[in-house]
């Protein structure tokens, strides 16, 4: 599968295959000759629609949308959001015995 969003792309492995003959390039789908090549237009859609959702989840939440982030999303990568606040808590905690008493102030 293969997410572009804003001429970037990134691809993802589906772990299907289908033979050249049974692929319509034009519509991104499997000629529907047999159950099993209906099965795998039904999967695609439904991947579609997952990705469509992800992608409209992330413009209410006025995130950055990249090919990337949409790929970690269905990857189920999480994305670590750090403030300054926690970067600041953490160099603190992680100092406190290092550093001098009057340079933590």
């Amino acid at each position: 599968m293969r997410i572009v969003v804003n001429k970037s792309r990134s691809e993802v492995a589906l772990k299907r295959q289908v033979h050249a003959d049974d692929w319509n390039e034009a519509k991104g789908l499997a000629r529907p000759k047999n159950d099993e090549l209906k099965q795998l237009n039904s999967h695609l859609e439904q991947l579609r629609g997952m990705m469509a959702g992800y992608y409209h989840d992330l413009q209410l939440q006025k995130k950055v949308i990249t090919a990337e982030v949409l790929k970690n999303l269905f990857a189920g990568v999480k994305d670590s959001e750090h403030t300054l606040n926690t970067i600041v808590e953490y160099h603190n905690a992680t100092m406190k015995n290092i550093l001098a008493a009057g340079t933590m102030k």
